[in-house]
Protein backbone atom coordinates (compact mmCIF):
# COMPACT_ATOMS: atom_id res chain seq x y z
CA UNK A 1 0.00 0.00 0.00
CA UNK A 2 2.86 2.39 0.21
CA UNK A 3 3.43 2.13 -3.72
CA UNK A 4 -0.34 3.37 -3.96
CA UNK A 5 0.47 6.10 -2.05
CA UNK A 6 3.69 6.60 -4.47
CA UNK A 7 1.97 5.83 -7.27
CA UNK A 8 -0.93 8.61 -6.78
CA UNK A 9 1.76 11.39 -6.24
CA UNK A 10 3.52 10.23 -9.36
CA UNK A 11 0.12 10.72 -11.23
CA UNK A 12 -0.58 14.41 -9.03
CA UNK A 13 2.91 15.17 -9.99
CA UNK A 14 2.41 14.23 -13.82
CA UNK A 15 -0.65 15.78 -13.71
CA UNK A 16 1.29 19.05 -12.28
CA UNK A 17 4.05 19.33 -15.03
CA UNK A 18 1.20 18.62 -17.99
CA UNK A 19 -0.51 21.67 -16.55
CA UNK A 20 2.20 23.93 -16.51
CA UNK A 21 3.52 23.54 -19.68
CA UNK A 22 2.43 24.42 -22.66
CA UNK A 23 4.62 23.40 -25.26
CA UNK A 24 6.65 20.53 -26.01
CA UNK A 25 9.76 20.39 -24.15
CA UNK A 26 11.21 17.17 -25.78
CA UNK A 27 11.85 15.84 -22.46
CA UNK A 28 13.20 12.38 -22.28
CA UNK A 29 10.61 9.78 -20.38
CA UNK A 30 13.38 9.28 -17.66
CA UNK A 31 13.31 13.47 -16.97
CA UNK A 32 9.07 12.90 -16.87
CA UNK A 33 9.65 10.11 -14.46
CA UNK A 34 11.82 11.46 -12.19
CA UNK A 35 10.27 14.87 -11.99
CA UNK A 36 6.27 13.52 -11.53
CA UNK A 37 7.87 11.81 -8.60
CA UNK A 38 9.74 14.97 -7.61
CA UNK A 39 6.68 17.36 -7.96
CA UNK A 40 4.25 14.66 -6.71
CA UNK A 41 5.94 14.03 -3.22
CA UNK A 42 6.17 17.26 -2.80
CA UNK A 43 2.23 18.52 -3.24
CA UNK A 44 1.07 15.40 -1.47
CA UNK A 45 3.38 16.99 1.56
CA UNK A 46 2.31 20.09 1.57
CA UNK A 47 -1.50 19.12 0.93
CA UNK A 48 -0.91 17.27 4.11
CA UNK A 49 0.30 20.06 5.67
CA UNK A 50 -2.42 22.23 4.64
CA UNK A 51 -5.00 19.77 5.98
CA UNK A 52 -2.99 19.99 9.04
CA UNK A 53 -3.70 23.77 9.54
CA UNK A 54 -7.43 23.53 8.49
CA UNK A 55 -8.42 20.81 10.67
CA UNK A 56 -5.63 21.09 13.53
CA UNK A 57 -5.28 17.35 13.20
CA UNK A 58 -4.10 14.92 10.67
CA UNK A 59 -7.39 13.86 8.90
CA UNK A 60 -6.85 10.86 7.28
CA UNK A 61 -9.85 11.12 4.47
CA UNK A 62 -9.97 14.83 3.97
CA UNK A 63 -5.66 13.93 2.75
CA UNK A 64 -7.08 10.83 1.10
CA UNK A 65 -9.61 12.80 -1.09
CA UNK A 66 -7.66 16.43 -1.43
CA UNK A 67 -5.03 14.65 -3.32
CA UNK A 68 -7.18 11.89 -5.35
CA UNK A 69 -9.47 15.02 -6.20
CA UNK A 70 -6.08 17.11 -7.05
CA UNK A 71 -5.03 14.24 -9.52
CA UNK A 72 -8.61 14.10 -10.94
CA UNK A 73 -8.85 17.44 -11.79
CA UNK A 74 -5.44 17.71 -13.26
CA UNK A 75 -5.60 14.91 -15.24
CA UNK A 76 -9.35 16.17 -16.62
CA UNK A 77 -8.09 19.79 -16.85
CA UNK A 78 -4.53 20.01 -17.90
CA UNK A 79 -4.15 19.65 -21.57
CA UNK A 80 -2.54 16.96 -23.77
CA UNK A 81 1.41 18.21 -23.65
CA UNK A 82 4.52 18.17 -22.87
CA UNK A 83 5.87 15.75 -19.90
CA UNK A 84 4.20 13.09 -21.45
CA UNK A 85 5.49 9.72 -21.34
CA UNK A 86 5.02 8.60 -25.03
CA UNK A 87 4.80 5.28 -25.04
CA UNK A 88 5.72 4.44 -28.14
CA UNK A 89 9.17 4.50 -26.78
CA UNK A 90 9.14 1.20 -24.99
CA UNK A 91 8.56 -0.67 -28.36
CA UNK A 92 10.59 -3.42 -27.63
CA UNK A 93 11.80 -3.66 -31.40
CA UNK A 94 13.59 -0.59 -31.77
CA UNK A 95 13.81 0.83 -28.17
CA UNK A 96 14.66 -2.51 -26.46
CA UNK A 97 17.63 -0.20 -24.44
CA UNK A 98 14.61 1.02 -22.61
CA UNK A 99 13.61 -1.99 -21.04
CA UNK A 100 17.67 -2.37 -20.31
CA UNK A 101 17.42 0.90 -18.08
CA UNK A 102 14.25 0.04 -16.49
CA UNK A 103 15.48 -3.35 -15.32
CA UNK A 104 18.68 -1.52 -14.38
CA UNK A 105 17.11 0.80 -12.37
CA UNK A 106 14.65 -1.63 -10.43
CA UNK A 107 17.81 -3.84 -9.97
CA UNK A 108 19.40 -0.84 -8.15
CA UNK A 109 16.07 -0.04 -5.98
CA UNK A 110 16.32 -3.54 -4.68
CA UNK A 111 19.90 -3.31 -3.84
CA UNK A 112 19.44 0.04 -1.94
CA UNK A 113 16.34 -1.70 -0.31
CA UNK A 114 18.43 -4.33 1.04
CA UNK A 115 21.00 -2.14 2.01
CA UNK A 116 19.15 0.47 3.89
CA UNK A 117 18.01 -2.88 6.00
CA UNK A 118 21.17 -2.68 7.80
CA UNK A 119 19.43 0.55 9.41
CA UNK A 120 16.08 0.16 9.29
CA UNK A 121 15.56 2.63 12.10
CA UNK A 122 17.75 5.48 10.20
CA UNK A 123 20.21 7.02 12.59
CA UNK A 124 18.96 8.01 15.60
CA UNK A 125 19.48 12.00 15.07
CA UNK A 126 17.61 11.17 11.99
CA UNK A 127 14.94 9.29 14.14
CA UNK A 128 14.77 12.14 16.75
CA UNK A 129 14.93 14.87 14.27
CA UNK A 130 12.26 13.54 11.40
CA UNK A 131 10.51 10.25 11.97
CA UNK A 132 9.56 11.08 15.86
CA UNK A 133 8.13 14.42 14.31
CA UNK A 134 5.91 12.17 11.72
CA UNK A 135 4.77 10.40 14.94
CA UNK A 136 3.30 13.25 16.88
CA UNK A 137 1.76 14.73 13.42
CA UNK A 138 -0.14 11.20 12.95
CA UNK A 139 -0.53 10.58 16.49
CA UNK A 140 -0.44 13.54 18.27
CA UNK A 141 -4.42 14.71 17.52
CA UNK A 142 -4.23 18.40 18.04
CA UNK A 143 -1.50 18.06 20.55
CA UNK A 144 0.55 17.43 17.29
CA UNK A 145 2.03 21.46 17.61
CA UNK A 146 3.88 20.05 21.19
CA UNK A 147 6.90 19.12 18.66
CA UNK A 148 7.93 22.56 18.41
CA UNK A 149 8.48 22.68 22.37
CA UNK A 150 10.98 19.04 22.52
CA UNK A 151 14.37 19.84 23.24
CA UNK A 152 16.35 21.71 21.16
CA UNK A 153 18.45 18.40 20.34
CA UNK A 154 15.38 17.69 18.16
CA UNK A 155 16.16 20.96 15.96
CA UNK A 156 12.07 21.76 16.44
CA UNK A 157 12.47 24.77 14.19
CA UNK A 158 13.39 22.56 11.00
CA UNK A 159 10.63 22.40 8.53
CA UNK A 160 8.37 19.70 7.92
CA UNK A 161 8.55 18.59 4.00
CA UNK A 162 9.65 14.55 5.25
CA UNK A 163 7.67 14.26 7.90
CA UNK A 164 4.67 15.30 5.92
CA UNK A 165 5.72 13.23 2.88
CA UNK A 166 6.05 9.91 5.75
CA UNK A 167 2.46 11.40 7.11
CA UNK A 168 1.10 11.17 3.58
CA UNK A 169 2.29 7.94 2.29
CA UNK A 170 1.02 6.52 6.48
CA UNK A 171 -2.86 8.32 4.96
CA UNK A 172 -2.71 5.68 1.81
CA UNK A 173 -1.16 2.48 3.80
CA UNK A 174 -1.31 2.64 7.51
CA UNK A 175 1.90 0.75 7.31
CA UNK A 176 4.40 0.26 10.23
CA UNK A 177 6.19 3.69 10.09
CA UNK A 178 9.74 2.77 10.11
CA UNK A 179 9.10 0.66 6.76
CA UNK A 180 7.45 3.88 5.50
CA UNK A 181 10.27 5.79 6.92
CA UNK A 182 12.81 3.39 5.05
CA UNK A 183 10.98 3.26 1.34
CA UNK A 184 10.67 7.05 1.32
CA UNK A 185 14.72 7.41 1.81
CA UNK A 186 15.32 4.37 -0.62
CA UNK A 187 12.49 6.61 -3.47
CA UNK A 188 14.80 9.80 -3.29
CA UNK A 189 18.04 8.17 -3.21
CA UNK A 190 17.36 5.81 -6.42
CA UNK A 191 15.56 8.99 -8.13
CA UNK A 192 18.15 11.58 -7.42
CA UNK A 193 20.45 9.09 -9.56
CA UNK A 194 17.76 8.65 -12.28
CA UNK A 195 16.77 12.58 -12.34
CA UNK A 196 20.70 13.22 -13.07
CA UNK A 197 21.12 10.59 -15.70
CA UNK A 198 17.94 11.61 -17.49
CA UNK A 199 18.95 15.63 -17.17
CA UNK A 200 22.30 14.81 -18.23
CA UNK A 201 21.21 12.64 -21.52
CA UNK A 202 20.11 15.52 -23.16
CA UNK A 203 23.04 16.78 -23.16
CA UNK A 204 25.87 14.42 -22.71
CA UNK A 205 26.30 11.18 -24.90
CA UNK A 206 23.76 7.94 -23.64
CA UNK A 207 26.40 5.75 -21.97
CA UNK A 208 28.11 8.76 -20.41
CA UNK A 209 24.83 10.08 -18.70
CA UNK A 210 24.32 6.42 -17.80
CA UNK A 211 27.42 6.16 -16.20
CA UNK A 212 27.25 9.67 -14.16
CA UNK A 213 23.85 8.42 -13.03
CA UNK A 214 25.55 4.69 -11.76
CA UNK A 215 28.61 6.57 -10.05
CA UNK A 216 26.29 8.52 -7.49
CA UNK A 217 23.92 6.00 -6.55
CA UNK A 218 26.90 3.06 -6.02
CA UNK A 219 28.95 5.59 -3.88
CA UNK A 220 29.44 4.19 -0.79
CA UNK A 221 28.65 7.47 1.15
CA UNK A 222 25.83 8.63 -1.00
CA UNK A 223 23.94 4.98 0.02
CA UNK A 224 24.65 5.74 3.43
CA UNK A 225 23.71 9.15 3.53
CA UNK A 226 20.68 8.77 0.89
CA UNK A 227 19.08 5.51 3.32
CA UNK A 228 19.94 7.11 6.58
CA UNK A 229 16.49 8.52 7.17
CA UNK A 230 17.82 12.28 6.96
CA UNK A 231 16.14 14.95 5.22
CA UNK A 232 19.61 15.46 3.45
CA UNK A 233 18.62 13.64 0.41
CA UNK A 234 15.11 15.01 0.03
CA UNK A 235 17.16 18.50 0.06
CA UNK A 236 20.01 17.27 -2.20
CA UNK A 237 17.00 15.99 -5.02
CA UNK A 238 15.28 19.34 -4.57
CA UNK A 239 18.24 21.37 -5.40
CA UNK A 240 19.20 18.95 -8.25
CA UNK A 241 16.01 19.72 -9.62
CA UNK A 242 15.90 22.97 -9.59
CA UNK A 243 19.64 23.53 -10.64
CA UNK A 244 18.36 21.13 -13.79
CA UNK A 245 15.24 23.20 -14.32
CA UNK A 246 17.28 26.50 -13.84
CA UNK A 247 20.19 25.69 -16.44
CA UNK A 248 17.99 24.11 -18.95
CA UNK A 249 15.06 26.69 -19.05
CA UNK A 250 17.86 29.56 -19.37
CA UNK A 251 19.48 27.49 -22.38
CA UNK A 252 16.06 26.62 -23.81
CA UNK A 253 14.47 30.20 -22.70
CA UNK A 254 11.50 27.92 -21.47
CA UNK A 255 9.22 29.85 -18.95
CA UNK A 256 7.50 26.47 -18.03
CA UNK A 257 11.06 25.11 -16.88
CA UNK A 258 11.51 28.50 -15.15
CA UNK A 259 7.98 28.36 -13.13
CA UNK A 260 8.86 24.70 -12.17
CA UNK A 261 12.33 25.81 -11.15
CA UNK A 262 10.37 28.65 -8.63
CA UNK A 263 8.17 25.59 -7.83
CA UNK A 264 11.22 23.57 -6.48
CA UNK A 265 13.10 26.64 -4.50
CA UNK A 266 9.44 27.03 -2.62
CA UNK A 267 9.73 23.29 -1.54
CA UNK A 268 13.70 23.35 -0.61
CA UNK A 269 12.58 26.38 1.93
CA UNK A 270 10.58 23.37 3.81
CA UNK A 271 13.05 20.94 3.60
CA UNK A 272 15.37 22.07 5.98
CA UNK A 273 17.16 25.26 7.10
CA UNK A 274 19.56 25.11 4.60
CA UNK A 275 16.95 24.97 1.83
CA UNK A 276 16.01 28.34 2.97
CA UNK A 277 19.36 29.51 2.35
CA UNK A 278 19.62 28.63 -0.92
CA UNK A 279 16.33 29.33 -1.79
CA UNK A 280 17.09 33.01 -0.95
CA UNK A 281 20.52 33.25 -2.80
CA UNK A 282 19.23 31.33 -6.25
CA UNK A 283 16.08 33.54 -6.62
CA UNK A 284 17.91 36.46 -6.00
CA UNK A 285 20.77 36.11 -8.23
CA UNK A 286 18.38 34.76 -11.32
CA UNK A 287 16.01 38.18 -10.73
CA UNK A 288 19.69 39.88 -10.94
CA UNK A 289 20.68 38.00 -13.95
CA UNK A 290 17.23 38.68 -15.87
CA UNK A 291 16.98 42.31 -14.90
CA UNK A 292 21.46 42.91 -15.87
CA UNK A 293 22.30 40.38 -18.68
CA UNK A 294 21.42 41.50 -22.17
CA UNK A 295 20.60 37.91 -23.24
CA UNK A 296 17.38 38.52 -21.20
CA UNK A 297 16.78 41.66 -21.96
CA UNK A 298 13.74 41.44 -23.87
CA UNK A 299 12.42 37.96 -22.01
CA UNK A 300 13.17 39.32 -18.46
CA UNK A 301 9.19 40.58 -17.55
CA UNK A 302 7.61 36.83 -18.12
CA UNK A 303 11.08 35.08 -16.62
CA UNK A 304 10.55 37.14 -13.64
CA UNK A 305 6.42 36.61 -13.89
CA UNK A 306 7.21 32.82 -13.87
CA UNK A 307 9.66 32.20 -11.01
CA UNK A 308 8.20 34.66 -8.48
CA UNK A 309 4.47 32.37 -10.01
CA UNK A 310 6.21 28.95 -9.10
CA UNK A 311 7.84 30.23 -5.62
CA UNK A 312 4.63 31.52 -4.33
CA UNK A 313 2.94 27.79 -5.76
CA UNK A 314 4.77 26.38 -2.67
CA UNK A 315 6.62 28.83 -0.43
CA UNK A 316 3.14 29.25 1.79
CA UNK A 317 3.96 26.54 3.79
CA UNK A 318 7.22 27.13 5.07
CA UNK A 319 6.17 31.04 5.82
CA UNK A 320 3.41 29.86 7.31
CA UNK A 321 5.76 27.42 9.27
CA UNK A 322 8.54 29.96 10.60
CA UNK A 323 6.24 32.52 10.69
CA UNK A 324 3.48 31.39 13.38
CA UNK A 325 4.48 27.75 14.13
CA UNK A 326 8.29 27.04 14.86
CA UNK A 327 10.82 28.57 17.23
CA UNK A 328 13.44 30.71 16.35
CA UNK A 329 16.93 28.81 15.45
CA UNK A 330 19.29 29.12 18.50
CA UNK A 331 22.15 28.51 16.60
CA UNK A 332 22.01 31.31 14.04
CA UNK A 333 21.13 34.53 16.11
CA UNK A 334 21.66 38.04 16.23
CA UNK A 335 23.84 37.69 19.17
CA UNK A 336 26.15 35.44 16.96
CA UNK A 337 26.41 38.04 14.60
CA UNK A 338 26.87 40.76 16.68
CA UNK A 339 30.07 38.54 18.36
CA UNK A 340 31.14 37.83 15.13
CA UNK A 341 34.57 40.27 14.91
CA UNK A 342 35.73 38.36 18.40
CA UNK A 343 34.99 35.09 16.53
CA UNK A 344 36.46 35.70 13.58
CA UNK A 345 40.07 34.23 14.34
CA UNK A 346 42.60 33.38 11.95
CA UNK A 347 42.83 29.99 13.63
CA UNK A 348 39.16 29.69 13.67
CA UNK A 349 38.68 30.30 9.99
CA UNK A 350 41.66 27.79 9.35
CA UNK A 351 39.47 25.28 10.88
CA UNK A 352 36.28 25.40 9.01
CA UNK A 353 38.63 25.37 5.59
CA UNK A 354 40.86 22.55 6.41
CA UNK A 355 37.93 20.67 7.42
CA UNK A 356 36.01 20.83 4.41
CA UNK A 357 39.42 20.45 2.40
CA UNK A 358 39.70 17.02 4.28
CA UNK A 359 36.33 16.32 3.69
CA UNK A 360 36.59 16.74 0.20
CA UNK A 361 39.13 14.34 0.08
CA UNK A 362 38.38 12.06 2.23
CA UNK A 363 38.31 8.27 1.17
CA UNK A 364 34.62 7.83 2.16
CA UNK A 365 33.74 9.89 -0.82
CA UNK A 366 35.08 7.37 -3.01
CA UNK A 367 37.37 10.20 -4.91
CA UNK A 368 33.92 11.80 -6.52
CA UNK A 369 34.80 15.18 -5.30
CA UNK A 370 38.11 15.14 -6.81
CA UNK A 371 36.43 13.62 -10.21
CA UNK A 372 34.26 16.87 -10.05
CA UNK A 373 36.97 19.01 -9.40
CA UNK A 374 38.87 17.97 -12.46
CA UNK A 375 35.35 17.67 -14.74
CA UNK A 376 35.34 21.53 -13.12
CA UNK A 377 38.70 22.25 -14.74
CA UNK A 378 37.83 20.70 -18.18
CA UNK A 379 35.03 23.12 -18.45
CA UNK A 380 36.17 26.09 -17.02
CA UNK A 381 36.68 28.06 -20.22
CA UNK A 382 33.11 27.75 -21.04
CA UNK A 383 31.74 29.17 -17.68
CA UNK A 384 30.99 32.37 -19.01
CA UNK A 385 27.55 30.99 -20.17
CA UNK A 386 25.23 32.54 -18.33
CA UNK A 387 23.61 30.01 -16.88
CA UNK A 388 26.56 28.42 -15.44
CA UNK A 389 28.00 31.39 -14.18
CA UNK A 390 23.98 31.75 -12.05
CA UNK A 391 25.61 29.13 -10.10
CA UNK A 392 29.48 30.02 -9.75
CA UNK A 393 28.01 33.13 -7.90
CA UNK A 394 25.75 30.83 -5.71
CA UNK A 395 27.95 28.12 -5.02
CA UNK A 396 30.53 31.13 -3.60
CA UNK A 397 27.61 32.77 -1.96
CA UNK A 398 26.33 29.69 -0.52
CA UNK A 399 29.55 28.33 0.97
CA UNK A 400 30.76 32.06 2.34
CA UNK A 401 27.28 31.86 4.07
CA UNK A 402 27.98 28.13 5.82
CA UNK A 403 31.02 29.24 6.58
CA UNK A 404 30.03 31.84 8.82
CA UNK A 405 27.34 29.93 10.54
CA UNK A 406 30.07 27.99 11.56
CA UNK A 407 32.58 30.58 12.59
CA UNK A 408 29.59 31.89 14.66
CA UNK A 409 28.84 28.54 16.41
CA UNK A 410 28.77 28.79 20.31
CA UNK A 411 26.82 26.31 21.53
CA UNK A 412 28.59 23.67 20.05
CA UNK A 413 32.63 22.88 19.94
CA UNK A 414 33.65 24.29 16.06
CA UNK A 415 35.19 21.47 15.42
CA UNK A 416 32.95 18.80 17.04
CA UNK A 417 30.12 20.24 14.75
CA UNK A 418 32.12 20.35 11.65
CA UNK A 419 32.90 16.72 12.12
CA UNK A 420 28.86 15.97 12.52
CA UNK A 421 27.98 18.71 10.18
CA UNK A 422 30.39 18.98 7.01
CA UNK A 423 30.08 15.99 5.45
CA UNK A 424 26.39 16.67 5.11
CA UNK A 425 26.39 19.96 3.20
CA UNK A 426 29.04 18.50 0.96
CA UNK A 427 26.56 15.36 0.30
CA UNK A 428 23.73 18.12 -0.39
CA UNK A 429 25.93 20.02 -3.10
CA UNK A 430 27.19 16.93 -4.66
CA UNK A 431 24.41 15.81 -7.32
CA UNK A 432 24.14 19.43 -8.29
CA UNK A 433 27.80 19.71 -8.69
CA UNK A 434 28.07 16.61 -10.68
CA UNK A 435 25.26 17.54 -13.21
CA UNK A 436 26.89 21.43 -13.73
CA UNK A 437 30.46 20.02 -14.05
CA UNK A 438 29.17 17.56 -16.63
CA UNK A 439 27.03 20.02 -18.26
CA UNK A 440 29.81 22.61 -18.34
CA UNK A 441 32.30 20.43 -20.33
CA UNK A 442 29.45 18.91 -22.79
CA UNK A 443 27.26 21.91 -23.51
CA UNK A 444 27.12 22.49 -27.06
CA UNK A 445 27.14 26.27 -28.51
CA UNK A 446 24.90 26.02 -30.92
CA UNK A 447 22.08 23.79 -30.02
CA UNK A 448 19.25 23.39 -32.97
CA UNK A 449 17.17 23.09 -29.49
CA UNK A 450 17.70 26.16 -28.20
CA UNK A 451 17.28 27.97 -31.64
CA UNK A 452 13.91 26.29 -31.69
CA UNK A 453 12.85 27.43 -28.54
CA UNK A 454 14.12 30.45 -28.60
CA UNK A 455 11.78 31.40 -31.75
CA UNK A 456 9.03 29.75 -30.56
CA UNK A 457 8.18 28.91 -26.28
CA UNK A 458 9.18 32.61 -25.07
CA UNK A 459 7.69 34.74 -27.73
CA UNK A 460 4.51 33.85 -26.78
Amino acid sequence: MIFLGLLISFFLGHGILRSVSRQNSSFPWELTFALSVSVGLAASGLLTFFSLLLFGEFNRTFILLINAAAVIILTLSAPRATFQIDTKNFSLKKYSFNFFLILLWLTLYLIIRELSRSHPYGQWDAWALWNMKTKFIIFGGRSWPNIFQLHWHTQPDYPLLLPMINSWLYAVSSAELHRIAMTTANVFTLSTGILLFAALKRTLPLLCALGAGLVLVTNRFYLFMGTAQYADIVLAHYFLAAGILTVYGLKERNTAMILLTGFFLGVLCFTKNEGITMAMILPGILLLTFWTDKTYKSLKQPLTEKLLAGFALTVWAPLIFKIFLAPANRDISWDGLRMLPQLLSLERIEMVLEYFLRSVFDNYWQYIWIFIFLIILLGFSRSRRAELKIFILFFAVYLLLVGIVYLTTMNFDLFWRLSRTAPRVLFCLMPAALFLSLYAVWRQEDDPLDVEKNNGIMAK
